[in-house]
Parts: C-alpha cells; sequence; structure tokens
C-alpha cells in the first residue's frame, strides 16, 4: 500500500507525536509499504531525521501558543487548497492516517480534502478550564465535519479518545495505547554505565503546560529543607520558557541546576541511565505521556503530574508517582520520598518491570497496519 501519515508538528523538533508517527512509518517501511510522512514546512531550514521513507514538507507555518485548546507551543502551518491538491494528487495514497486530524490547520486541511480513506489518530485531551467548556458547544460542531470525513479513529488512551466522544457520543474509537521501541530503548541505556552522581531530570518542552517552572519552585523548597542532602537538577529540553526559567535559577541561587537545551537521542538515553529521579510535572493537558514509558523501562523512578493522561498510566503502584505539582510543599515532599525511600523505589521499580512490557511498539504499529488494511479495502 501506498500510505501517507500526516503530523501536525515539526519532524526536526523532538515530541512524543514525532516518536510515534516517524516509529509507524520506519515499521511500515519495512513491511514493505511505500510511506510518505508529511508535515509542516519550517519558516527556517532545519536538519531533518534520516529516515529509509519520504518526507514532504508542506505549507508556510508560524509557531503560536494555541491557548485553547491544546495549551502548547505548535507550528499554525496553513497550505493552499492548490498545494494540497498537488501533494494528493501526486502520491495516489491509498490510505491517509493524520495525526490529530481536527488541529488547525494542515491535519485539518488534509482531512477535508482528501478522497481516499482516513484514519485519524488522537493525542491531545482538551484541558478542563472553564473557558474551554464555554467553547464546547461551538466546538463539538467542528469535531463532528471531522469525524464524518473519518473512516476509522485511533487513540493513544481513553483520555485522548474522550475529546471524540464529547462531541459525538456514538463515534467508534479503538484504543491502542502509545508505545515505544522497547528493544532500541533498552539497548541504547546499556551504552551508558549509571552516573556515580545521581541527578534529578527533567527532559521535555520548556512550556507551560510541562510544568519546568513548579518543578524550579518545588526544587526550590527542597533544596531549603535539605541543602546538603539534594541532588542536582538536569533540565533538557528547549522552548519559551527557557529564558525564565534559567531568569529564576540564577534569582535563587539554583546553582545546581543545570539547563541542557535540546537533547539527541543518544544524549536522552545516556541521561536517563544517570538519573535516580525522573520529574513530569504537567498538571494538565497531557493524554499519555510517553516519556513515562521511557521512564518506566530504564527503570527510572518518576514523579508526575496529577493529569487525567499521566494517571492512565501510572496506575497501582505507579500512582506512588503522581501529586499535585502546584501544590509547592506536597511536591517537594513527594521529591524527596521517591528519591530517598528505598522501600517506595522498590515497589514502584518492580511495578513498571511488570508493567512496561504492554507499551511496546511492534504491537501498536501492527494494530494501525491492520487498520489501515481494512479501511483501505473499503
Amino acid at each position: 500500500m501506498k500510505i501517507g501519515i500526516v503530523s501536525p508538528y515539526y519532524l526536526h523538533r523532538p515530541g512524543g507525536v514525532q516518536v510515534l508517527v516517524c516509529g509507524l512509518a520506519d515499521y511500515l517501511h519495512a513491511k514493505g509499504h511505500d510511506v510518505i510522512v508529511i508535515a509542516p514546512r519550517p519558516r527556517k531550514d532545519q536538519d531533518l531525521p534520516t529516515a529509509p521513507y519520504q518526507m514532504e514538507l508542506i505549507g508556510s507555518s508560524a509557531e503560536i501558543k494555541f491557548r485553547a485548546p491544546f495549551h502548547t507551543t505548535s507550528p499554525l502551518a496553513a497550505s493552499s487548497k492548490k498545494e494540497i491538491e498537488a501533494l494528493l494528487a501526486r502520491h495516489k495514497f491509498d490510505v491517509i492516517n493524520v495525526h490529530e486530524p481536527w488541529m488547525p490547520m494542515l491535519p485539518y486541511q488534509i482531512t477535508m480534502n482528501a478522497d481516499v480513506p482516513i484514519v485519524g489518530t488522537l493525542h491531545a485531551r482538551w484541558p478542563r478550564t472553564a473557558i474551554n467548556k464555554s467553547l464546547e458547544k461551538a466546538r463539538s460542531a467542528y469535531v463532528r465535519s471531522v469525524i464524518a470525513r473519518l473512516d476509522a479513529i485511533t487513540a493513544g488512551s481513553s483520555v485522548s479518545a474522550a475529546n471524540a466522544y464529547e462531541a459525538d457520543p456514538d463515534a467508534q474509537v479503538s484504543i491502542i495505547p502509545n508505545a515505544i521501541d522497547l528493544d532500541a530503548w533498552r539497548a541504547a541505556l546499556k551504552d551508558h554505565a549509571p552516573s556515580n552522581k545521581p541527578y534529578i531530570l527533567f527532559l521535555n518542552r520548556l512550556e507551560k503546560r510541562k510544568g519546568p517552572l513548579l518543578l524550579l519552585k518545588a526544587y526550590k523548597e527542597l533544596r531549603d529543607m535539605y541543602p546538603e542532602d539534594t541532588p542536582p537538577l538536569v533540565m533538557a529540553g528547549s522552548g519559551p520558557l527557557q529564558g525564565k526559567l534559567e531568569e529564576y535559577a540564577a534569582k535563587h541561587e539554583l546553582d545546581s541546576v543545570e539547563f541542557e537545551g535540546y537533547v539527541s537521542d543518544d544524549h536522552k538515553a545516556e541521561l536517563f541511565a544517570g538519573a535516580s529521579l525522573y520529574v513530569s510535572p504537567a498538571p494538565y493537558g497531557e493524554s499519555f505521556g510517553v516519556v513515562l514509558i521511557e521512564a518506566m523501562a530504564a527503570g527510572t523512578p518518576i514523579v508526575a503530574g496529577n493529569n487525567e493522561g499521566y494517571q492512565s498510566v501510572l496506575r497501582g503502584e505507579g500512582a506512588l508517582s503522581i501529586v499535585d505539582t502546584e501544590d509547592t510543599a506536597a511536591f517537594a515532599e513527594r521529591l524527596r520520598v521517591m528519591q530517598t525511600n528505598m522501600q517506595v523505589r522498590k515497589a514502584w521499580q518492580a511495578w513498571a518491570e511488570q508493567s512496561v512490557d504492554q507499551y511496546d511498539f511492534n504491537s501498536y504499529a501492527a494494530n494501525h497496519l491492520k487498520i489501515f488494511e481494512d479501511v483501505a479495502r473499503g
């Protein structure tokens, strides 16, 4: 089959959706399918990841902050109808997999203009804020118009599927848990020895939705309570809050905080191999959390925000990780417990080892391929 996969995000940037899109493309290519990954064209030339499949960058884009509904920094990439039609005519896809099909502009444009079977894949969860609830009626009509164009819908969790159900209670959504290539990730971890000087790790976009400032506030409280016994904090990733975060660290003399900036996949494995604790403090807007799987596979205990997406992954003993990260004192105390209480750490690690295999990428990709084949056959 000739399969198009549409990413709503730039391919040169790290992110959970991009990992899933590119991993799925690798799997399908290895199975002998002709795969084209379609993504927004950045405003400036960027180096793309090396891949055996073709990539098409289209449209013109500007980076904006979606305050509703996505609460994330994302490209707003629009293409002309002529450019979309030319792309579709050039490739003659058998099926197109559009990630975030109602996200403006590129995913929505392809969804509404393609005349081949379309599988929509859902990731984001709209925050349950008063503003978003007030927009729900108008948004539901928009979402229903997109659902009507889809031949099948998949979602990485029941949380991300909820956006479809709220607009259309009769929507049919296949829940296929998000995943990573566990064998490759474990092999990458083995290439790096554990650190002799453990540290707390944050690795994510430096934007409000991911909670990095909440982490710095809790880390300051932890350092103030245990000045001789608080490990360093490594903050890896880039984003619009970087300057503000660096100013906060300097103002409060948090000399043990290191800002790594963007990190490669190999360096990411090195950081996880050396970390004694991984922190993902996102207070809202998460539907799953691929990076949680990476920490679980690394055996690195987690402290995570109490958003519904993270709660769907961190169940059983994994719920030891969950805390209200907007409560600075509670957040700091949970950092302390997960860092120093060996009984809690061992219970968490035993749970992670038993739970993580369900998130293997081969199962994720095979289930999607089956759906692509079904819709392509009509």
